[in-house]
């Protein structure tokens, strides 16, 4: 009988259940890479420099819309279809601006085909009056476009004093502005500039 409890212990021991599982190795599977898949987009690539709006050379000049004493309404986009443009800001009382007139009445007549010249007056109680009188008293400026104190203009173009000259080319951007005062020399090469 004891030989029997024996060999009936030994056999549940052997075929017991109670035994720690024996971990099994992990296979570790790599997923399946997906083809790499050719993304092809097509991207716009301008050759134009995009070019900011300012009152500095280089820059393209703000939109205007400026009136002149005979009514006409003049905005960038209607001049440039045709002109290059002078900007001269002045005062009928301006001696070097009346100067720079004179230099201009023998060079300008040359180039008015390319080139429109607007000078306006940077002095508030200058009215339409007050230039009329002038234009009729300097045979020089018949050329020209006169027009009284425009504060919107002067504001985009950052202007603050007489005797500043901007010339915007006919692709609207700045490509002179100087302050100080132009002889004939400095004249001739901002029109040759933009003609």
């Amino acid at each position: 009988i004891v030989l029997a409890v024996i060999v009936i212990n030994s056999c549940t021991i052997l075929f017991a259940d109670d035994k720690e599982p024996v971990a099994q190795p992990v296979k570790k599977t790599i997923p399946q890479q997906q083809p790499i898949q050719q993304v092809t987009e097509e991207i716009n690539v301008s050759n134009e420099t995009v070019i900011e709006v300012g009152s500095a050379v280089g820059n393209k000049a703000p939109a205007f819309d400026i009136q002149l004493m005979s009514g006409e309404h003049l905005t960038n986009q209607k001049i440039l279809k045709d002109k290059a443009i002078v900007f001269y800001f002045f005062t009928t009382y301006c001696l070097d601006c009346l100067e720079e007139f004179e230099v201009t009445k023998s060079l300008y007549p040359k180039y008015k085909n390319k080139i429109r010249f607007i000078a306006v007056s940077v002095d508030e109680v200058e009215d339409e009056i007050t230039l009329t009188k002038f234009k009729q008293t300097h045979f020089f400026t018949q050329l020209m476009d006169l027009i009284p104190k425009d504060n919107d203009l002067m504001a985009s173009l950052k202007v603050t004093s007489p005797g500043t000259k901007i010339a915007i080319n006919q692709d609207g951007i700045i490509k002179t502005r100087d302050d100080f005062q132009y002889d004939e020399e400095d004249w001739q090469d901002m029109f040759k500039l933009l003609a």
